[in-house]
């Protein structure tokens, strides 16, 4: 089985542009980062990936749409903070978190990436090589 990968959408995929964020999930510019596919290809073969985002149930409608791949991924649901409905969702298994303003944790591997310029190959490389 392989570990889960809680993948946030605004800051991450979708990159912000300077300190102004766009409304998640309402938002009708697209950003996505350089080779935002590949790069979510890549973390798809090592995890089983979650979307973790405000856009909520649109997430894998719209991205899995943009990306053509992640379509059929769940959502997270949640309320608040993330943190307390992964470690629920995740029920004991190996998880990593990617977002733009994530909560510390000792029980999974957080990648806290820069919204302006969201996830980067560097940190999908160090996540594909994580061993848990």
């Amino acid at each position: 089985m392989k570990p889960l990968c809680f993948l946030d959408v605004d800051g991450v995929l979708n990159r912000l542009v300077g300190s102004r964020s766009l409304p998640s999930g309402r938002g009708s510019v697209l950003r996505p980062v350089e080779d935002a596919r590949g790069k979510v290809e890549s973390l798809s073969e090592v995890y089983e990936v979650v979307w973790a985002s405000q856009w909520g149930p649109r997430a894998p409608l719209v991205w899995g749409k943009e990306l053509g791949i992640g379509s059929d991924w769940p959502h997270l649901p949640y309320q608040g903070t993330k943190l307390p409905a992964i470690v629920r969702y995740a029920a004991g298994r190996p998880w990593a978190w990617v977002d733009d303003k994530a909560e510390p944790s000792e029980d999974g591997l957080i990648v806290v990436t820069d919204p302006c310029v969201g996830l980067t190959q560097l940190e999908v490389e160090g996540l594909c090589a994580h061993k848990f």
